[in-house]
């Protein structure tokens, strides 16, 4: 694997775009963008933005589907030394303004639309101002520091700005000094990227992450064995770091080219893949399992696809080794979380459907990682405890949240996940469980996870999902929660004779559900309280 030289965004590519420079960096529909191209709007936007005031540190939020100007803004933001804030496009007014407030953003980029979302309408709702203030000089109550939105397409409102008539003012050479001079200030330490969790349980919080990061999107890249020639489909939400940097950062490292998808849809995946000969995929479970299920899936030439990474959820080996056979590409399992950069651990590019669908493979070569006990001491292969993780690339620390920073960053600086894990003797990690999905029933501890293993055996069942709900007598009942594979039908009481005789008594659901489709969040995870809700409300 090659070594990662500690750099900026800015730096990172502006030496791959000088030696990549007409390999196609970003295609968006028919739009394509050379590496060249590429820096040369960055500049552009970068000038830009300082002529509309935006300093170093100041937050820049954007909220708009995948697209070549997201790509642009967030190097531009990156290299005026100011912090990237991405927003989930699925947001509302209510979960808008809480970002919008909690991230003290002074400028907002908004696209136009996505599906029936009409991000401008959205914004004057909760900023009504922009109806009659000028551009560029917002005067809002509900938020003070909130002084430029811009609008990558077309807005009514004369208080939004276009975004292509801003980047058409960064031709301006009397600025080059006063850019380079914030450059060179940069240091990798610098805080570039305020990501909000994807609030699983309670409110999201801002996570801190510095330059750093691209040391983990770097090493993804290296076990993907990225080349220039590679062509990487992303169709995950690019407020996600999964996407952001996994695939943006992790490819831009390596030269490659990044075809940008928004909203993702099935056919239209399939349909890309063939046209621009793709070779590298990024997904969660649901994703993978909607393209090989889809009916025409057979009428696509998917052979030039190589490799793909997966995660946000557990998959069981049947389903790995389904979509491996069926795509004909390598699968990678990883796991991360928000607040380390994104991946922390990655199999290896051959490691079997087994390896890949039970375990998260190892930690990344920068990265120290452990498993602890209640007492906090380090446990021995194959005990589960809590993971825990430590590096150059972890956050900084929760936004205005020193109480929330102290709980899962130790004097050590040693993050606590909360996910329950073991580590082998070769080095591999597993995920069990999390400390607070935990069911204790009756006195025994249950982990939901194995449940749902055993669940994935039954040969008409494609997901499940097991929670904890309340029970007078045992303290806490188990439900499950099941999608069942097409064609297929089952009872509630088909599933509990299943479990009868193979797992202990107490593990078995009391109650049994069936969706066509979990809740997730915009990374893929799912929502386990959502699932609870459904049995016990509120």
């Amino acid at each position: 694997m090659g070594k990662w030289i500690d750099k900026t965004l800015w730096q990172a590519l502006k030496e791959n775009a000088e030696i990549n420079s007409n390999i196609v960096a970003l295609i968006s529909k028919d739009h394509k963008v050379s590496y060249g191209d590429l820096i040369g709007k960055v500049e552009a936007l970068s000038i830009s933005l300082l002529k509309l005031g935006i300093k170093k540190a100041d937050k820049v939020s954007i909220w708009c589907p995948n697209c070549v100007e997201w790509i642009v803004a967030k190097f531009a933001i990156a290299s005026i030394g100011a912090i990237l804030v991405p927003i989930n496009t699925r947001f509302k007014s209510s979960e808008l303004a809480y970002i919008l407030k909690d991230s003290d953003s002074t400028t907002l980029i908004i696209g136009e639309k996505i599906l029936k979302t009409d991000f401008a309408e959205i914004i004057h709702e909760i900023v009504p101002e922009i109806e009659s203030n000028e551009v560029g000089r917002l005067e809002s109550e509900a938020f003070p520091l909130l002084k430029n939105i811009i609008c990558i397409g077309n807005s009514k409102y004369k208080g939004i700005l276009s975004y292509h008539i801003v980047e058409n003012c960064g031709d301006d050479p009397s600025y080059s000094s006063e850019l380079d001079k914030i450059r060179n200030s940069i240091s990798t330490e610098d805080i570039v990227n305020l990501l909000y969790t994807s609030g699983t349980t309670g409110m999201p919080k801002g996570v801190m992450l510095s330059h750093k990061l691209l040391s983990n999107a770097f090493h993804v890249g290296e076990e993907l064995r990225l080349i220039k020639n590679d062509k990487l489909l992303l169709y995950l939400p690019l407020n996600h770091c999964f996407g952001l940097h996994n695939c943006i950062c992790g490819g831009i490292t390596h030269g490659s080219t990044i075809i940008l998808m928004d909203p993702f849809d099935a056919e239209e995946s399939l349909k890309i893949i063939e046209k621009h000969r793709v070779t590298v995929l990024f997904g969660v479970p649901t994703m993978y399992l909607m393209q090989i299920d889809h009916p025409k899936f057979k009428e696509y030439d998917l052979s030039s696809l190589r490799v793909g990474m997966i995660g946000g959820a557990g998959a069981p080996a049947s389903m790995i080794q389904e979509i491996m056979d069926k795509m004909g590409i390598i699968l990678i399992s990883t796991y991360g979380m928000t607040e380390t950069s994104c991946a922390v651990t990655q199999t290896r590019y051959r490691d079997s459907a087994e390896l890949v669908s039970k375990t998260v493979g190892m930690a990344l070569p920068h990265l120290e990682m452990k498993i602890i006990g209640p007492d906090k001491s380090q446990l021995p292969t194959n005990i589960e405890g809590e993971i825990c993780v430590r590096g150059p690339s972890v956050m900084r620390g929760y936004y205005n949240n020193i109480q929330e920073t102290k709980r899962i960053i130790d004097g050590e600086e040693w993050i606590h996940s909360g996910d329950l894990g073991t580590v082998d003797e070769k080095g591999y990690y597993k995920i069990t469980g999390r400390l607070k999905d935990l069911i204790i029933r009756g006195g025994e501890n249950i982990a939901p996870s194995e449940i749902e293993n055993f669940l994935y055996q039954h040969p008409d069942i494609q997901q499940a999902q097991v929670v904890g709900i309340p029970d007078e007598k045992f303290g806490e009942a188990i439900a499950s929660f099941i999608i069942l594979k097409a064609g297929r039908s089952l009872t509630a009481e088909d599933v509990i004779n299943f479990c009868k005789g193979k797992i202990a008594s107490y593990k078995i659901p009391s109650v049994v559900k069936f969706l066509s489709e979990f809740p997730t969040t915009a990374a893929g995870k799912i929502k386990k309280y959502e699932l609870k809700k459904m049995i016990v409300g509120k």
